[in-house]
């Protein structure tokens, strides 16, 4: 029995659309690169849709996972901000908000410039979010120490901002 066309098409485009999926020794390369390159792999090896993407297609999910992350930072913070313990920590928690606001709205502006194919502007977006996000992290550098899980959001937005700088180099 001759195979129809539709499967045929169907062929065609499984064997087109997986030939210009990322291999496993790209993600490698990536995360060499990175900043922290077990959190790398972590990221890439169990953000849905890596395997089956091309660079372009992976920065777009590596900035989906920064903007969540970086989301979810600036979430907690006006809670953090009305229960702080002192005036420094309050002060540096609504410092950090305005941090996170703009690290945000950059991201916004990094994924924006992926879709235009604007590799220049969206490395400069990524390079400002993660300032902000490492601005957020040295506001605390001096006592009193942060209590909160902050410091570990803070390191996983800027560990997930520098694969976002790997692959828009890479794409």
């Amino acid at each position: 029995m001759a195979p129809s066309t539709s499967q045929l098409v169907f062929l065609v485009s499984l064997i087109v659309s997986t030939s210009h999926a990322i291999p496993s020794a790209t993600i490698s390369q990536i995360c060499s690169k990175a900043i922290n390159p077990s959190s790398c792999l972590a990221l890439l090896n169990s953000a849905p849709g890596v395997g089956s993407a091309d660079l372009k297609g992976v920065g777009a999910i590596v900035l989906d996972a920064a903007s969540s992350k970086a989301s979810q930072a600036k979430s907690i913070l006006p809670s953090l901000a009305s229960k702080a313990g002192s005036a420094a920590l309050k002060q540096r928690y609504t410092d950090c908000l305005e941090f996170y606001d703009e690290a945000v709205s950059d991201i916004g502006d990094a994924k924006q410039a992926l879709k235009a194919n604007d590799l220049d502007t969206m490395n400069a977006s990524v390079s400002a979010a993660q300032t902000y996000v490492g601005d957020c992290t040295d506001s605390f550098d001096t006592p009193p120490a942060d209590p909160s899980d902050l410091p570990k959001r803070n390191k996983d937005a800027f560990d997930t901002l520098s694969v976002a700088l790997v692959v828009s180099n890479m794409i």
